[in-house]
């Protein structure tokens, strides 16, 4: 025996579902302050920041979306190296969301960094880092906590974290925990 289901409730149900779900394409980019959709997207691919002082970092990623007028390219679960033109592996790491502005080559990365200076054999670990490509500055908030990790065994965290790699020093305003090993 098959019931017929009555007109108005098959509107009832339409209505409902189609009232209870809603799309919002614009979201994501509301979430980083841009609210109109990319001039360019591409997908598993590279992006270089060039400055004219340092070698280029390659960043390879899962998404790029590149705004002009803005001046932005948003970078989404990436993946960096830096090398010297001997081919010198400088530096590398990995984020999940990246913001970089095109004229200054300054980058905000967020949701789980890890930037591993090689030389140093230094890692800075932390949930958001800002980098400033002109002094070559990565720095952190006095908000988010920043996992600094020296030759494996040296470890600190803290918070208001700033590291300047062209004189390889860094500090915290903050100081929550550490070991230090003394060779």
């Amino acid at each position: 025996m098959i019931k017929k289901i009555s007109p108005i409730l098959l509107i009832s149900l339409f209505l409902i579902l189609l009232l209870s779900c809603s799309f919002n394409p614009n979201e994501e980019l509301q979430n980083i302050g841009l609210n109109r959709l990319a001039d360019l997207k591409l997908y598993n691919t590279t992006y270089k920041v060039v400055n004219d002082d340092s070698p280029p970092i390659v960043i390879e990623a899962k998404k790029i979306e590149i705004y002009k007028k803005e001046k932005k390219v948003i970078i989404t679960e990436a993946v960096f190296n830096q090398y010297e033109k001997e081919n010198k592996h400088l530096m590398s790491g990995s984020f999940g969301l990246g913001e970089i502005d095109t004229d200054t080559n300054e980058m905000k990365l967020s949701d789980g960094v890890i930037l591993n200076h090689l030389e140093e054999q230094l890692s800075i670990i932390s949930d958001y880092l800002y980098w400033d490509n002109k002094n070559q500055i990565v720095s952190g908030t006095d908000e988010n906590r920043v996992k600094l990790i020296n030759k494996e065994h040296d470890i600190i965290i803290g918070r208001g974290f700033k590291g300047d790699f062209s004189s390889a020093t860094f500090e915290f305003q903050f100081l929550e925990e550490g070991v230090l090993v003394y060779d």
